[in-house]
């Protein structure tokens, strides 16, 4: 059980390390070149992400916003990992609650169940497509927002 215990730890801290070395390497300067600078941030301002593999995000999403209109936080941009995954409906009732904000559709989402069954291999292997595939259209985006909104 230690041996076990000692091999998932050294595996997470491997998966984290090939993560650092990712947006160190791959994203970090794909953002330069497309023109990201630093910025000083607009202070009480933040910009949301909503994972949309579940309709189960979203309502904590919901919760989150409401959270942070009581406290006063603005929240300009709502961005959406994959927005034609949620029903119309719900798209329509977010934008009617939340109408000061401009949702964005990111188009990019890690699927990790195939709507069958979660395995891990399909987790890593789908996330390692998505990110050497798509990371351009991504990064442009995100850069695009951060350099708009300046959360």
């Amino acid at each position: 059980a230690l041996a076990m215990n000692w091999l998932k730890e050294i595996l997470v801290r491997f998966l984290l390390g090939v993560l650092w070395l990712a947006v160190r390497l791959q994203y970090l300067p794909l953002a330069k070149l497309m023109g990201y600078q630093t910025f000083e941030p607009q202070q009480r301002s933040v910009v949301v992400s909503c994972c949309t593999n579940g309709l189960g995000h979203v309502h904590q999403m919901e919760a989150v916003l409401e959270v942070l209109e009581r406290e006063g936080i603005e929240f300009p941009v709502i961005l959406l990992a994959k927005q034609k995954k949620l029903p119309s409906y719900k798209l329509a009732a977010l934008r009617e609650r939340f109408a000061n904000a401009r949702f964005i559709d990111l188009d990019w989402e890690v699927d990790y169940d195939n709507g069958k069954s979660f395995k891990n291999s399909a987790i890593v292997w789908n996330a390692f497509k998505e990110a050497t595939t798509r990371s351009t259209q991504l990064t442009r985006k995100l850069v695009h927002v951060l350099q708009e909104y300046k959360p």
